[in-house]
């Protein structure tokens, strides 16, 4: 897994082109990464551990989706890769994949959240 950029202004330009460059909407969709990412990987862990493959595709795809605004990296990647296990009922394979991507999941909600705080 790749690290976070060291810089900001790599995902703020992506936020920026997801939103129309319009700070409010940077705001709101930030906002709503800091709630959704930890809920929909919350719901991933639930779906892996019970063994869902329609919950772990769902998820894998909400988190993918989410994912999107700020990065393009590896992480969308692992999470598109979930996703399709969830679609191909392969969950044992979604755990090693989950707990590859979790980390970075925390580390994009930690950092949006500090560039909130900016704001």
């Amino acid at each position: 897994m790749s690290e976070l950029p060291k810089d900001d202004k790599p995902w703020i330009d992506r936020l920026g082109e997801c939103t129309g460059n319009h700070h409010e909407s940077m705001v709101a969709v930030a906002e709503g990464l800091v709630m959704e990412l930890p809920d929909v990987s919350q719901r991933l862990r639930v779906a892996i551990a019970g063994g869902t493959p329609k919950e772990i595709e769902r998820y894998g795809h909400t988190l993918k989706s989410c994912l999107k605004y700020v990065s393009s990296g590896d992480e969308v990647a692992l999470a598109e890769e979930i996703e399709r296990c969830g679609r191909e009922s392969r969950v044992s394979d979604a755990v090693a994949l989950y707990d590859q991507l979790q980390p970075t999941v925390q580390a994009w909600q930690d950092r949006v959240q500090q560039w909130l705080d900016r704001q």
